[in-house]
């Protein structure tokens, strides 16, 4: 099916002018504007035009090829909120196009200019690499060298890093060299560590949002879209710009869904000024992700066009859209082609265990993706770019199965899930280190390696499980085998052979049910039988192994024919206070 293609605001005017070096970050414009320009919905003959106005206004919309007048649509009624629908074009052909507007009370008039390049992009080639990159995120110091050598040491080939907007240019259109070398020293020592950044281009910076923080009240003076996607362009282009090469994987925003770029009671703080968040801003999902959102995912593939064609560009992950509306909305809006990765988070309600975990993530976010790529006829390979387990010396009451036991079960459980799915190419654990501020804020955290008061790192148990995982998988060739245990309908059991060295794991455990509350039904140990299929005939030696990769016991079996392999898997008892246990075995043909 024939996709949409990108078209990029290229020229804004006449709007209120971006703060200059010496303004006042907090300035607000005083003169009426027209901003949040964009096009959603481009094929090679049509468009749908986004903007935004300071106050209600009625406008007019002409669009010039060349100095030809060949629409002009006008739109009565009194709006903040525009979208006007542009069709009938000719093919290939580029055009101005010229807004204007004029509010009710006052009469001021406002205008801005914008090209139109209407063309049809087909959508990316990218496909599932046949591996899957585990990755993590350094919190707190990311220039700590002592965390950087640790998350290498857990095998992982990439770190999500944040280049800050408002630290590259925090009074304008003027770079700050310092803090562009201090990103890429950054990435340079992560490249030293044979780790990929993960390059999260998000949070903007006061003097690009003048009109947007009318609109509402943001948690953070950074958070909220920018007024203008030229700015954003500047940003983007001066990161890929600088970073040459380095990074390959682009997620635009983080968690655009949440309190960094969309609205809702999540934003919202009662002892901060107004705007708070006013109509018809509050709650609209659909303009924020789908007028404000889309376009910037757009000029971020117009650069990468640019700059770097081999680039991966992923959406930011989403926070919690279990339903896939958020999803559905922005694939609507015809997003699909700019894209090569599909991003989300997954995180659970408390009380968590990994039963829940499972019927809210596989259950909800990961069959919602499929219906949402079906209904809008697109398919690539997923990304999880935050996951991670609350864990700590014990589990308070109240939050689930948090020890740090149960993390260690989590981690082993969630990745054998991914894997056998073969279509993620990313998963980034979140997080592999944090500063003592945080640690005394939140003890309970999503951490691998922590920092005592004397500031030095200590490592978590969790650490060593997930350091296994990612030596063993990490960027490996794989594939899952299907496995089958006949009337245990309350067990797991997931088998993965590596291509390199044919050896096979095999991770199967039993939940007991999750109420809508969360609680979770016991269930007794038990012994039942695991047949792996796709097995050539021959003798194999069974290493079982603990939540480290560590083996406990070995033993042989031999295989005769082309048949599935049986084996007898002891499976530990599932308790309501513990996160049941993973029967792990490594199994490796040959004596």
């Amino acid at each position: 099916m024939l996709l949409l293609a990108l078209a990029v605001p290229m020229v804004r005017a006449n709007a209120a002018p971006a703060a200059q070096p010496g303004q006042s970050a907090a300035s607000k414009p005083t003169v009426p504007g027209i901003f949040a320009i964009g096009f959603t919905n481009v094929t090679d003959t049509s468009a749908r035009l986004v903007f935004t106005t300071s106050e209600p206004m009625t406008t007019a919309v002409e669009i010039f090829d060349k100095s030809a007048l060949v629409r002009h649509l006008a739109q009565p009624s009194f709006d903040e909120i525009h979208a006007v629908p542009i069709d009938h074009l000719a093919r290939m052909k580029d055009y101005r196009v010229v807004i204007s507007g004029q509010g009710r009370a006052t009469g001021a008039v406002a205008s801005a200019e914008t090209n139109l390049a209407p063309r049809l992009r087909p959508p990316s080639a990218h496909r599932w690499p046949g591996y899957t990159i585990f990755s993590s995120t350094i919190n707190g110091n990311g220039d700590d060298v002592r965390a950087m050598d640790l998350m290498a040491a857990t095998g992982v080939h990439m770190a999500r890093i944040e280049p800050s907007w408002d630290g590259i240019f925090p009074r304008g259109r003027e770079v700050n060299p310092v803090a562009l070398d201090r990103l890429v020293h950054r990435v340079a020592e992560m490249k030293k560590r044979g780790i990929e950044p993960l390059v999260i281009l998000d949070y903007c910076v006061r003097w690009a949002k003048p009109y947007t923080d009318t609109t509402m009240t943001w948690r953070n003076a950074n958070f909220g879209p920018p007024d203008s996607l030229s700015d954003w362009e500047l940003y983007v282009r001066t990161v890929v710009t600088a970073l040459n090469g380095y990074a390959r994987y682009y997620e635009v925003w983080n968690e655009p869904d949440a309190g960094y770029l969309a609205t809702g009671s999540f934003v919202e703080r009662p002892n901060l000024p107004a705007p708070i968040g006013r109509p018809p801003f509050k709650d609209n999902r659909d303009y924020w992700i789908g007028d404000r959102y889309m376009p910037m995912v757009a000029a971020v593939r117009k650069v990468m066009d640019e700059l770097q064609p081999g680039a991966i560009v992923m959406n930011g992950g989403w926070n919690r859209d279990y339903h896939g509306e958020r999803g559905d909305l922005l694939l609507e809006r015809g997003v699909g082609p700019y894209m090569d990765v599909y991003a989300y988070h997954v995180y659970t309600h408390s009380p968590a265990s990994f039963s829940r975990w499972h019927k809210e993530i596989d259950g909800g976010f990961r069959q919602n993706i499929d219906r949402i790529f079906a209904k809008n006829h697109v398919q690539m390979p997923l990304a999880v770019t935050e996951w991670g387990w609350l864990a700590g010396p014990s589990a308070p009451e109240g939050k689930g199965f948090v020890a740090f036991q149960d993390s260690q079960l989590f981690y082993l459980k969630s990745t054998f899930y991914f894997l056998s799915m073969e279509r993620f190419e990313v998963l980034s654990q979140f997080c592999m280190g944090i500063g003592s501020a945080g640690r005394d804020r939140d003890p309970l955290f999503f951490m691998l390696v922590n920092e005592d008061s004397d500031h030095k790192l200590v490592v978590t148990p969790t650490y060593k499980t997930f350091q296994w995982l990612a030596l063993t998988f990490g960027s490996k060739g794989y594939g899952a085998l299907p496995v089958q245990i006949p009337g245990a309908p309350q067990v797991k059991a997931y088998a993965i052979r590596m291509k390199d060295t044919g050896e096979i794991y095999l991770a199967a455990w039993q939940d007991g049910p999750v109420d809508d509350g969360g609680a979770i039904t016991p269930l007794p140990a038990r012994t039942v039988t695991a047949s792996i299929g796709d097995i050539a005939a021959g003798q194999y030696r069974l290493t079982v192994l603990d939540r480290d990769g560590q083996a406990t016991s070995r033993f042989q079996t031999r295989l005769k024919g082309k048949a599935s392999l049986n084996l007898e898997v002891r499976l530990p008892e599932a308790t309501a206070t513990a996160e049941s246990g993973v029967f792990l075995e490594r199994i490796t043909a040959g004596k």
